[in-house]
């Protein structure tokens, strides 16, 4: 059976979006444990004009928010989970790239993860963060309709990944694929078939005659069958 297209693309997917997410959420571990003094705000000479402006805005909320210790302890919950689960969908992205049957399964259980860690993400950047911000620095969806149409707008992004995943990746010839591998890779014919074959060499080696023992130097002892401590 031909390998399917979308094996390689998503294993490859797989390994940078785990690697993105686990530096990330390895810095928003960081942010959670060290409070409002890890967060750094840039100067206007660093970051000059309106997006300047925004930015230190954004920090400033964000140094507000950690203040409170119910966003901490969930940042820091959710940082931890995630960046547990980021090396799990690496490890997902080796074993599709590999043509691991149980890559199928763990992608699953990545998948669902990551879309209640979207929910949790946007509850507290909607909850904690965006009544900080003032209006010139929120987002699109903010201004529009109000934090709530910023969270779906948050969830939808979040959520596009792990969707595929769960809709595109695990499609019946794929699983096929996968398992007809799997069962080849364990098949006794194949593994007959990897064995070396016996060159002329071995060939007479196995069937030269054994040589003669000189038995004139041998006791009685030296047969097993004459010692009585013989087992």
């Amino acid at each position: 059976m031909k390998r399917p297209t979308r094996i390689a693309v998503f294993g490859v997917l797989c390994l940078v979006i785990g690697g993105f997410v686990g530096i990330h959420n390895f810095d928003q571990l960081g942010v959670a444990l060290g409070g409002p003094e890890s967060v750094e705000i840039p100067t206007a000479e660093e970051a000059p004009g309106q997006m300047g402006k925004m930015l230190r805005d954004t920090a400033l909320a964000v140094r507000g928010a950690l203040d409170l210790p119910v966003y901490r302890t969930g940042l820091g919950i959710k940082s931890l989970l995630s960046l547990a689960m980021a090396g799990m969908l690496i490890a997902v992205g080796v074993g599709l790239m590999r043509d691991r049957l149980w890559s199928i399964r763990f992608t699953r259980i990545w998948a669902a993860y990551a879309i209640v860690a979207a929910v949790a993400t946007a509850f507290l950047h909607t909850q904690f963060i965006v009544p900080e911000i003032p209006a010139s620095a929120k987002a699109f969806g903010d201004i529009v309709g109000g934090k709530y149409l910023g969270m779906a707008l948050m969830m939808a992004v979040l959520c596009i990944f792990p969707a595929l995943l769960l809709l595109v990746l695990p499609k019946p010839h794929v699983v096929a694929y996968l398992r007809e591998r799997a069962s080849t890779k364990d098949s006794p014919s194949v593994l007959q078939a990897q064995a070396p074959e016996p060159g002329p060499a071995d060939q007479q080696q196995a069937q030269a005659p054994m040589p003669d023992q000189d038995l004139s130097q041998t006791t009685w002892r030296d047969d097993p069958w004459n010692d009585p401590g013989s087992r």
